[in-house]
């Protein structure tokens, strides 16, 4: 077993990588509500890829874990995840939403916003376990560890189902206001992350393999196109036959995600010579990674208002050689980068102020030099 050094140093790949979620992000965000048909291809693995790269980076060897740095760590990640989100998640809630305090805390989504509020909660989740398993295991035992940490993951995902089962209700004000159903959805890639950076040597060995890239392809198109197909069965099953059903469905969803993320990160990590800095696109996209809670927090604001583009797209969703989704994908590319573009500017104007651009976008304070 090999594990990754503790390092400050950026990895290029994964910095261009993020930088292409949050792209995803904002394109996806442009034609929602609506499921265009790309839309239908990105969702299934947007985020978990978004949770995959936050787990990856989370990760450091050979940390101390101790009630002090415990608390340290999560008092740092309370003031990056929180404050931003409250600052700006109310002022669109208020102003463009016309919500108030209340609706906006209770609303699972957070009108959006919920994102860093469940990656708050994954460091949580992730300090606590690590603070619990350092004084249980004073050695070695990685591989155990991980073992552990990703059952838990898989446990709390199916805690929803479960209550689905026996009628109880997992989707209540108070679940909904710490966006635990999100936060036990998508915990399981902020896991897979930490395993991918700890044992990346030998992934990375299966990635290079000539076959596993063509395998999961395959796989991922043919299990797409399936569970386009199964959910009309579903609508048309009743009793207990519904219920199998969308428990099979379920899993396939969930087994696409997997592949779709397997999928985008191993073309980054095979052609990363591709996305360095000494690359166009790569430093562009490296930019764009860097600043991805800038751009997340401040993208609603400026989404436009584009019905009659999205009805045009839509008049045809299912037929999938249409030039509308040639449309689709230029036309909100397009629009996506613009909007990011404003969301680094008045970034870069809010952090002409250090105090604005530490409390606001989570950056540190640069101390003054001494003579």
């Amino acid at each position: 077993m090999t594990t990754t050094p503790t390092s400050t140093k950026r990895i290029e790949y994964i910095d261009a990588l993020r930088g292409f979620t949050m792209i995803l992000v904002v394109f996806s965000h442009l034609y929602i509500p609506d499921i265009t048909p790309l839309n239908k291809i990105f969702i299934t693995f947007r985020m978990p890829l978004f949770f995959f790269i936050s787990g990856f980076i989370a990760y450091k060897a050979n940390e101390i874990w101790n009630l002090s740095s415990y608390t340290a760590k999560l008092l740092n990640k309370c003031r990056i995840q929180l404050i931003p989100t409250l600052v700006f998640g109310l002022l669109f809630s208020y102003i463009i939403r016309n919500h108030d305090f209340l609706t906006f805390a209770f609303d699972g989504y957070k009108d959006g916003y919920w994102f860093t509020i469940v990656l708050l909660g994954m460091f949580v989740v992730y300090y606590t376990y690590n603070l619990i398993i350092s004084k249980l295991y004073t050695g070695g035992g990685y591989l155990y560890k991980n073992i552990i940490l990703y059952v838990l993951a898989i446990v709390l995902c199916g805690i929803p189902y479960l209550c689905g089962v026996f009628g109880v209700s997992f989707n209540n004000s108070y679940s909904n206001l710490l966006c635990l159903p999100l936060l036990f959805n998508y915990f399981q890639f902020f896991v897979l992350g930490l395993i991918a950076r700890q044992f990346q040597d030998k992934i990375h060995q299966i990635i290079e393999n000539k076959y596993f890239s063509a395998c999961i392809i395959i796989l991922f198109v043919a299990l797409f196109w399936w569970l386009q197909i199964d959910s009309q069965h579903i609508n048309n099953s009743i009793g207990l036959i519904h219920r199998l059903l969308l428990l099979i469905n379920s899993i396939g969803r969930l087994l696409v995600r997997y592949l779709g993320l397997i999928i985008v990160y191993s073309f980054f990590r095979k052609y990363q010579t591709s996305f360095t800095q000494a690359t166009k696109i790569g430093s562009s996209l490296q930019y764009i990674g860097r600043h991805t809670l800038d751009i997340y927090v401040l993208h609603y604001f400026f989404l436009p208002n584009i019905t009659p583009i999205k009805e045009f797209i839509l008049n045809t969703q299912h037929t999938w050689n249409s030039p509308n989704i040639v449309f689709e994908l230029f036309f909100g590319v397009s629009v996506a980068l613009m909007i990011i573009a404003m969301c680094l500017l008045v970034s870069k104007v809010l952090r002409t102020s250090d105090v604005l651009a530490h409390f606001l976008f989570g950056a540190k304070i640069k101390k003054e030099e001494t003579n």
